[in-house]
Parts: structure tokens; sequence; C-alpha cells
């Protein structure tokens, strides 16, 4: 969406089809799923004729790596018995979400990434609206009829941290609209009691909050990536980290969780016997393995739930195709980078990757143009190797 000379806003189609595929994140808003699976067909239909556009949006290795992953997952839950259509209906959301972003980049990238902005911005904007006209009914049957919008906290809680994140990219020295956005995610986070989204949005403003050279470093594909190690690292060894004395003060005192984290603690001490017993292929999407040990929960980690799913090959392919993505984030989106770590955040205790909301971040990440298509537009030499988004 953007404004023309006389002030009118001028949509085309690709912003109708960011804010469609944004809204299908929130089934609960449609009374009726069809009429807007109906209107994402007919535009996915007008988008196919620019298909050859896609081709050179991204590189060989990310498509590779993705589709292995998918591959894996499907092949099995049909192996453990399951269905695997409810698999490939989330896939399919997946690659809907990424075509749709890249034939909308491909066009005009800023303004794809201003449309998502607008529509994370609306959202959680009438979202706090509701929050202060209703803040004790919508705590009070937050699983009812006063959450037709939100459909979960934790949905909540991954938007705020990607708006905090286009918001830096969009108006890096705007602080008042910063600080703005901060205010309302807090309180939001606070109301709704996400403590995993309030904690990793503190984290990504600390982040953003600290001198440019410790920025850079800490936002860096390889730190990100050492993060995650640490925190899996933490969960192997769950009753050690426990133990530690500033551990139990952060998580009893100033988090008001109690030393089971919220029952996480005994799902970490079973999931590995089950993982070893079919590490490989593993137990099938939506598997019943921790409800059916336990009698309740989910592996309650981004990477243990991909693992137990579909196996270590699986994570393998869908954390090498992220990793490729995170290599090519030129400089200029360092914003996008603080919305991949908060995620990553949220990933250490809960299952966030095959939330629909990571595929949000999935999609921007494989539709911007990458450090080498960068270079290319700029100094025009054709030994530059041209990567995702370039026009050739």
């Amino acid at each position: 969406m953007r404004l023309t000379g006389n002030g009118n806003i001028r949509v085309n189609l690709n912003d109708i089809a960011i804010v469609v595929s944004f809204l299908m994140l929130k089934t609960t808003f449609f009374l009726n799923n069809t009429v807007c699976r109906l209107l994402m067909a007919s535009l996915l239909v007008y988008l196919l004729k620019r298909f050859y556009q896609i081709q050179r949006n991204v590189t060989k290795k990310e498509v590779i790596l993705l589709l292995l992953y998918m591959i894996l997952s499907i092949i099995s839950t049909a192996f453990n018995g399951g269905t695997p259509w409810q698999m490939l209906q989330n896939m399919i959301m997946l690659i809907e979400m990424i075509f749709i972003y890249q034939v909308a980049f491909q066009a005009d990238e800023e303004r794809a990434l201003s449309t998502i902005y607008l529509c994370i911005t609306l959202y959680l904007i009438l979202n706090f609206v509701l929050l202060i006209i209703f803040p004790e009914g919508l705590i009070v049957d937050i699983k009812e009829t006063l959450w037709l919008l939100t459909s979960g906290k934790f949905s909540t809680g991954y938007l705020c941290i990607i708006w905090f994140a286009l918001t830096v990219w969009k108006y890096p020295k705007e602080y008042v609209i910063k600080f703005l956005v901060v205010v309302i995610s807090m309180y939001t986070l606070v109301k709704i009691e996400c403590s995993t989204g309030l904690a990793a949005f503190a984290v990504i403003v600390f982040i953003h909050c600290l001198p440019g050279v410790i920025r850079h470093r800490i936002l860096n594909y390889k730190f990100m990536i050492l993060s995650v190690a640490i925190a899996m690292y933490g969960i192997v060894f769950t009753q050690v980290f426990l133990n530690n004395a500033l551990s139990t003060y952060v998580i009893r005192d100033i988090l008001g969780e109690d030393l089971t984290l919220t029952g996480r603690v005994p799902i970490y001490n079973i999931i590995f016997d089950y993982i070893a017993q079919k590490p490989w292929l593993g137990w099938g999407y939506n598997n019943t393995v921790v409800p059916d040990a336990l009698g309740y929960g989910n592996p309650q980690n981004g990477v243990l739930q991909v693992v137990l799913n579909a196996g270590i090959p699986a994570m393998i392919f869908l954390g090498g195709a992220f990793i490729v993505t995170l290599k090519r984030i030129p400089p200029k989106y360092e914003g996008l980078s603080l919305g991949i770590y908060g995620m990553l955040i949220c990933s250490i205790i809960e299952v966030t990757f095959l939330n629909t909301y990571f595929y949000i971040v999935l999609a921007i990440l494989f539709s911007v143009k990458g450090d080498s298509c960068i270079r290319r537009e700029n100094n025009g030499k054709k030994k530059v190797r041209v990567s995702a988004g370039c026009k050739v």
C-alpha cells in the first residue's frame, strides 16, 4: 500500500495477497474459513503467471533443504500411521506465504515489507484497544469469544516480536515510535500473561539498545546458532541448570514461574528416551507421545518438536535452510535479525518452528535481497554471484 502524489492510497493485488495471507493465520477472524481459502486460491492463480520470477528469488540450497525437510516430515507421518494431509496442509501454508512474498518483494521490496508491517500494526493496536476496554474479560475468556482476534497468547507474543523488529527496520531513527511500540507490546504481553513472549521481547529490546558494534556481533548468524546450542545444552542438563542459584532467582522471583518451568521439566526428562527410539524418522506430525506419557503437553521446544516429529535429519535440513537464509541478510535489515533472534528465544521453551507466525519470518528471509545481490546492483560487476532477490 502506498500514497500517491495526490494523497490517495494506491493498492495492488500484491498488497491484497499479503493481507489475505496474514488474515489466514488468524482463522478465527473468519466465520467461514472456506471463503478465505477461495480468495487465496484466486489470488494464487493470478500470481502464478509470474512464477518465472520466483525461480530467481531463492538459492537452490534453500529450496532443496526446505523440500527435503518437508518430504521427510510427510514420510515420517505416513510411516507412523498418521495422516500426511495434516502435515501437507501446514507445509502448503508456508509455501503459499513464501510464494506470495516472493512475488510482492520482487515487484517492490520495501512496499511489501511496509504492507506486512501495516497488517501487524493494525492488528496489535486493535488488540491493545480491546485489552483496555475489556481488561478482565479478555483474561477470563482467553480461549472463548472475547479473544476472537487473538486466538492465543503465544500468537500475540510472536506478533509483538515481529512488530518491534519491523519497526526498527522502518523507523530506525524515530525513537518516539519505537517507544510507543515497546509500551503497547509490553502492556499487551503482561496483560495476556505471556511470559515467554515478554522475556523474548525484553531481550531483543535490550539488544537493540546496545552500542552498534556489540549489537552487530550478537545479531550475527553464528552467535544466534551458538545461543540455540547453549540453550539446548541447558535443556539436556535441566536439573544442573535449575540447581544454579541465579537460575532459581530468575525463574522464581523475576519471571514468577515454578521450578518445573510450568511442567516443562518432566517433559524434558522423558523426551530424549522417545527420540532415541526413533531418531531418524521420528514419531510423525501431530504425534501424541508427550501427552500419552505424561497426560499433558508437547515437546515445549522448537528443536525437540521437529526431531520428535520427523527425526534428526529433518531438523538438520530445516536448520540448514534457515542458516543459508540468515547468512545473506544485508546490514540494512538488522531489524529483521532482531525478529529472528526473538523467535529463536521463544523456541527454547515453546514449539515455535511449526508455528504459522514463524512462517512470516521465514517467508521474509526467503524474499529479501541478499548481500551479493546488493553488491551486484551497486557496482555492476558480473563476477559477483547473484543471490536471492536479484533481477537479471
